[in-house]
């Protein structure tokens, strides 16, 4: 069986106080880190081996006191041998 890469990026609304459990629960989560955060919206990345991890982080994430809610902004899944592949920068014809 091939290993795939999973990556998403989520958008986590929540209560500007809610920030630093999202910041301590993020640190906790392999494979999770936040990108940006904007006031009461953070933009999350998190890449795993399969989805059930990442809609466990994303159910991590909603159950913390002061999260309105976690939204699926992208989903790509690729086999990992292909993500690992050397790129070819010659773009000469």
């Amino acid at each position: 069986m091939t290993a795939v890469l999973h990556i998403a990026s989520l958008l986590v609304q929540h209560q500007p106080e809610a920030a630093q459990a999202l910041d301590g629960l993020l640190a906790s989560l392999p494979g999770a880190e936040l990108a940006l955060r904007d006031g009461s919206r953070s933009v999350v990345l998190c890449e795993g081996p399969d989805e059930a991890g990442l809609l466990a982080a994303m159910d991590a994430m909603a159950a913390l006191p002061g999260v309105v809610g976690v939204s699926l902004v992208h989903h790509h899944a690729e086999p990992l041998h292909e993500l690992l592949k050397e790129i070819d920068h010659d773009h000469a014809p």
